[in-house]
């Protein structure tokens, strides 16, 4: 995923809610933070490199996913958009137990609003603005008993400089009634870009969750993205929030970012490693877990070959949709676990047929940026979609149904549920009414209603 944070450009501020007809908005480009165009502006520069090679890969679309098939001509959605005034930069969002969608933005700030087809939206800021550092992941834990909106919360300060602090990333929680922050994890990694601690999500122990980005594009650091990959950077996380004796503050030898880098303390787990930016991740009915990954561009130049052999070119590959299993390496390298492992310190594409890796369940596409992922499980179109996984892309906004095998090992097909729905779609949440709602972060949230 490639944001380009810092412009000044900014969403118009609306007086009153609006739920406007799609075809009747602005164009979402014209309200952006700088972000399609610059996103648009990389897809032009790289545009000459090479299209990986899939001859024994079921695809028909050489930019789209693999097992792409048409859209079931039953499976008709309607496009709306909402602007609320105080929802300008959103990322993350989530669907809560009271009913109400929650929205955390690029702003540090927190807002839940009611789903339009149940009358009045009622939004309302949960915190303000500057409460936390940017918000890229929000999760209910469903095993806390309490009975009060708990609300755990992926922050870190993103764009940072080479000489700063790399290990800012944090998940805290809220609670009502008066939701301040209380720190629940520290010391997680961040790139000198936008990749740092993203989506999180619960299992029914209570471990959370959490989708770690990488440091460097390829596994070897050079400038722009220049900081090494340590112990915990591109990875699934895991941390038993459940255990009473938790330690969620994360500590390392060395305030640096190096191969050498070591953690000495922290109750916080690589669950699963080599993943480049897993935006998004979520634990499925069937009880597996699925997660989105980035491909890497050759506009960010360094590849690692192995612990002592690297390339100052870079190397293009395709977006991921992985099935997320304990102990396995799925490619993208970290020379610093790579002192352990020497598998790591190798790039592998998400088209590689090497037996060390563990491979994608499907490929999504090169330069889209794959990012939101859930589950369905509303009954409408006549339960046809229940336990199938939904996501969006940034680059077309494009909404996409995958259609797993029956014990979720494998992807049957992927077919486009709403193309085009905004460039610069960021994360979804889907609600019990068949619903999917969208953050752009040119200052909206769309959504598609099944059509009746």
């Amino acid at each position: 995923m490639l944001f380009i944070f810092g412009c000044t450009t900014e969403a118009p501020v609306v007086e009153n809610i609006e739920v406007l007809a799609v075809e009747n908005k602005k164009k979402p480009e014209e309200k952006m933070i700088g972000v399609a165009r610059s996103y648009e502006d990389e897809a032009q520069t790289i545009k000459e490199n090479k299209i990986i090679d899939q001859p024994k890969k079921i695809i028909t679309n050489t930019n789209g996913p693999q097992y792409e098939v048409a859209r079931d001509k039953d499976i008709n959605f309607d496009l709306n958009v909402l602007e609320i005034k105080e929802i300008t930069m959103p990322a993350s969002i989530t669907y809560g137990p009271d009913g109400r969608l929650y929205v955390g933005q690029l702003d540090g700030s927190i807002v839940a609003f009611t789903q339009p087809s149940l009358g009045s939206i009622s939004p309302e800021y949960i915190v303000g603005p500057g409460t936390f550092e940017q918000i890229l992941g929000l999760a209910f834990n469903q095993n806390e008993p309490s009975g009060l909106i708990t609300l755990y919360v992926s922050h870190s300060r993103l764009h940072t400089k080479t000489e700063d602090p790399p290990f800012q990333g944090k998940i805290s929680k809220i609670e009502e009634p008066e939701f301040d922050p209380e720190t629940v994890i520290s010391g997680l990694p961040v790139q000198t870009g936008d990749h740092a601690n993203n989506g999180i999500a619960f299992d029914q122990k209570g471990r959370l969750f959490i989708a770690q980005g990488g440091s460097t594009n390829a596994g070897l650091p050079i400038a722009p993205l220049d900081r090494d990959e340590t112990p915990l950077s591109g990875a699934i996380l895991v941390a038993d929030l459940s255990d009473p004796n938790f330690d969620g503050e994360i500590k390392y030898n060395t305030e640096r970012a190096t191969h050498q880098t070591n953690k000495i303390s922290g109750d916080v787990k690589v669950f699963a490693s080599g993943f480049r930016n897993p935006f998004d991740l979520v634990i499925h009915s069937n009880g597996k877990i699925y997660s989105t990954d980035n491909g890497p561009s050759k506009y960010f130049r360094g590849e690692s070959i192995s612990c002592f052999e690297d390339s100052s070119m870079g190397v293009d590959g395709p977006d991921e949709l992985n099935l997320v299993e304990e102990g396995y390496y799925y490619g993208h390298p970290n020379r610093n676990r790579g002192r352990f492992n020497k598998d790591e310190c190798t790039y592998y594409s998400g088209d590689s047929s090497s037996k060390e890796i563990m491979q994608p369940i499907a490929l999504l596409g090169n330069f889209l940026s794959a990012n939101g992922i859930g589950e369905y499980y509303s009954d409408v179109f006549d339960g046809k979609m229940i336990g199938d996984l939904v996501y969006v892309d940034f680059k077309n906004g494009e909404v996409w149904r995958v259609e797993l095998s029956s014990d979720g090992q494998r992807v049957e097909a992927i077919s486009s549920l709403y193309e085009k729905v905004a460039t610069g779609a960021v994360d979804l949440a889907l609600t019990p009414d068949g619903a999917i709602y969208v953050t752009h972060v040119g200052g909206a949230i769309y959504y598609l209603s099944p059509m009746k």
